[in-house]
């Protein structure tokens, strides 16, 4: 790409020794600097017309990613692979193993490498800060995806407070007014998981329903499980869980289902991953909302484009919040 663009500069500096070489006040040489006015015009728009066919084929992504083990983020991946591949561009691919520090590293390599742009998973903001002023002083633009940082050219989020605030407004629809609800947070790293808990808290208070516990599941499945098997060894009296991934909600029915008790709790979840559709096809998971990693990986790749070509985006853009359960959840499995 930028081969191309120095093709523009060098003929328009050509273009200017040219009718600078061909001045004159004689009639005759007026009509030669005419000439070559035109031909060097000619000259110009082919290079132009060439530069906007190909100007973004010559372009190298950087995708940072927390861990390509979690089948959010290889997910995303192979979105961001699949939407470059379509406009023929390369990608580096880079896994952190969910650790800040390694992440900072592994993008300050990308801006060495020369990237076109970096899109990024932040596993924790607070770690990965430096990114964005690192991006910003090499003149590489940074879209950050799930999750914000102190400094970013465009962010593709969720609203995670409507999220929570959307599960809780489910839990009082299918439970009913005397929903207990239990809540698995996840990874208090990530501002995301908070604001989701808060979302549900904040809405369940409003309704004057109290909370019974709230517990870090970690978006894990293991953590989750024993997260509530302790409430139920607690003798906790909750009729619904409130979970932060569908992970958590595969540890949570794990739980309930050892000590007999699903039928008579209600998970609901958020992600729409393989295995939440593959839950409320069982009938195990009420619903889950639809937030596919993938549209992550699609819309950053295309605010990448559009801010190599020099269009106008939106600093954030916001994935919409749609619900799976066993009305539509056989769409979401094809």
């Amino acid at each position: 790409m930028k081969r191309k663009l120095f093709a523009i500069m060098m003929t328009g500096a050509l273009a200017a020794g040219m009718l600078a070489g061909c001045g004159s006040s004689s009639s005759s040489d007026s009509d030669t600097t005419e000439d070559a006015s035109e031909a060097v015009s000619e000259a110009v728009e082919e290079v132009e017309e060439e530069v906007e066919e190909t100007a973004l084929t010559d372009v190298t992504i950087g995708f940072s990613t927390p861990s390509l083990a979690i089948e959010f983020c290889a997910n995303m991946e192979a979105a961001v692979q699949e939407a470059c591949a379509e406009r023929g561009w390369d990608v580096v691919v880079l896994d952190c193993d969910t650790d800040g520090a390694t992440q900072v590293s592994q993008c300050e390599d990308l801006i060495s490498q020369g990237v076109d742009a970096i899109l990024t998973f932040p596993i924790a903001p607070d770690a990965c800060a430096t990114i964005g002023t690192d991006c910003e002083e090499a003149g590489i633009p940074l879209i950050t995806v799930e999750s914000e940082i102190d400094s970013y050219d465009a962010a593709v989020l969720t609203d995670m407070y409507q999220v929570g605030v959307a599960q809780a407004e489910k839990a009082i629809e299918l439970v009913g007014d005397d929903v207990k609800p239990v809540v698995l947070e996840g990874p208090t790293s990530q501002s995301t998981m908070i604001e989701l808990m808060n979302g549900a808290v904040e809405t369940f208070e409003a309704a004057g329903i109290e909370v019974v516990d709230i517990q870090v599941g970690e978006n894990e499945i293991d953590t989750s499980q024993q997260k509530v098997e302790n409430w139920i060894s607690a003798g906790l009296d909750f009729n619904c869980v409130i979970s932060s991934s569908d992970g958590s909600s595969s540890g949570a029915i794990n739980a309930l289902k050892d000590a007999d008790m699903l039928d008579d709790v209600t998970v609901i979840s958020e992600n729409g991953d393989t295995i939440g559709i593959e839950l409320v096809q069982s009938g195990e998971l009420a619903c889950t909302v639809s937030l596919p990693s993938a549209n992550y990986g699609y819309l950053g790749i295309e605010v990448i484009e559009k801010i190599l070509s020099g269009e106008d985006y939106d600093e954030i853009t916001y994935l919409d919040i749609n619900w799976i359960d066993s009305s539509n959840v056989d769409e979401y499995a094809e």
